[in-house]
C-alpha cells in the first residue's frame, strides 16, 4: 500500500536532476560519434573539450568515457554549450542552498544522540 501511494506521489513530482553535459553537448548542436579506433579514447583526456584547428577553423571535441562517444562541435555550437552550462551550475547552486535553507529548519533534536550530543 505505502509503496503505491509512493508510486502515485512521486510518479508526479518535477524531476530536479540537472541536465548531463552529454545533453547539453547536443543540445547545444555537438554531434555523437564512435571513436573510429578503440584506442581513440584513452589518448584524450577525458571530460574535457579539446580545441582542434582545421581547414581554418576551430573545433572542440569532447571525450565521455561513460559513454564512449566523442562529441565534436564548432564555435557555433561551443558558444551556447558555455551558456547553457553555466545555467545548469547556477540553478544547482540555487536548488542546493534552497535544499540547505530547508534542512536547516528541520527539528534535529530527535537526533542528537546519533549526534553525539545527548544523553
Amino acid at each position: 500500500m505505502a509503496g503505491t501511494l509512493c508510486l502515485a506521489a512521486c510518479a508526479g513530482a518535477p524531476s530536479s536532476q540537472a541536465p548531463s553535459t552529454t545533453d547539453l553537448l547536443l543540445q547545444s548542436g555537438f554531434q555523437a560519434r564512435p571513436p573510429v579506433k578503440p584506442e581513440h579514447p584513452s589518448a584524450l583526456p577525458a571530460n574535457q573539450f579539446i580545441p582542434v584547428h582545421r581547414h581554418g577553423q576551430t573545433y572542440y571535441v569532447y571525450n565521455d568515457p561513460v559513454s564512449g562517444q566523442l562529441y565534436f562541435g564548432n564555435e557555433a555550437a561551443y558558444q551556447p554549450y558555455k551558456v547553457k552550462a553555466a545555467e545548469a551550475r547556477t540553478a544547482e547552486a540555487q536548488q542546493t542552498a534552497s535544499a540547505q535553507q530547508s534542512w536547516s529548519a528541520f527539528d534535529w533534536g530527535m537526533y542528537e544522540e546519533a549526534m553525539g550530543a545527548g544523553p
